[in-house]
């Protein structure tokens, strides 16, 4: 039977998991819709973990607590950036976002 804690290392190794999957398919894949498929997908992976640091953190850690809505507000820039640029310049500047966005997150969720 599975306690609340085992409950929670295997949601953190779920999203770590999906999260590296992801960021490999949309570094890596050549194919552009998986690109696009496996950004929006990283880019809500981002926000929920920004989410879900934001309710983990207790109150008297605010700088913690700031970072992780500045990682989450973060993504949602470079989700704005890909839906309003033209240029595959800023494509791919808004995927870099993304990939700090998720990554730093994460770390900061489970790490700090």
């Amino acid at each position: 039977m599975l306690d609340s804690l085992d409950w929670l290392v295997v949601i953190f190794l779920i999203v770590g998991v999906t999260g590296l999957l992801s960021l490999g398919f949309m570094l890596l894949v050549k194919n552009e819709t998986i690109k696009k498929i496996s950004f929006y997908f990283l880019t809500v992976l981002g926000m929920t973990v920004s989410w879900m640091n934001a309710k983990m953190t207790p109150s008297s850690y605010p700088g913690e607590l700031a970072l992780g809505w500045g990682l989450g507000a973060l993504s949602m820039a470079a989700l704005l950036l890909e839906v309003c640029s033209k240029s595959e310049k800023k494509t791919k500047i808004a995927r870099i976002l993304t990939a700090i966005s998720v990554v730093l997150g994460i770390a900061n969720a489970f790490i700090f």
